[in-house]
């Protein structure tokens, strides 16, 4: 089901006339640069079997990237934050054993991607081309 702004608010999973999950959506009431309303979530509700049930709660920075997940539920309480660099591309992840580090090259493309609780680093490099990682 959608809103009037063709933004999806809720959703309905059935096998053979049986309920299996059930989704809801709310968004934040900021309109954006082209006067439109925005398509940033402000809460996620999932219902599943056995009344097993979560809520994620998200925030924004004044640039729109999200910068807090905060879930709640019936498997416990996490917390997940996130930080940008000036260009807007992810630099920092935390949120239980997660802290991870990510750097770019001046193409935007990732370079290298640690977890500071203790994974190992990875470099990546690139061709000149476009077709990716080598």
């Amino acid at each position: 089901m959608s809103d009037q702004y063709n933004r999806l608010v809720a959703h309905t999973l059935s096998e053979n006339g049986t309920t299996l999950t059930e989704q809801s959506y709310t968004y934040s009431t900021r309109i954006d640069d082209t006067n439109k309303k925005s398509h940033q979530i402000k809460q996620e509700t999932f219902v599943g079997a056995n009344n097993y049930g979560i809520n994620r709660f998200y925030a924004y920075d004044t640039n729109g990237n999200v910068s807090t997940i905060t879930e709640t539920g019936t498997g416990g309480n996490k917390n997940q934050s996130f930080t940008y660099d000036y260009r807007g591309f992810l630099t920092n992840e935390t949120g239980g054993s997660l802290n991870m580090i990510y750097a770019y090259d001046n193409n935007g493309n990732m370079t290298y991607k640690q977890n500071l609780s203790g994974g190992t680093p990875i470099t990546l490099t690139y061709d000149n081309s476009t077709s990716g990682i080598w």
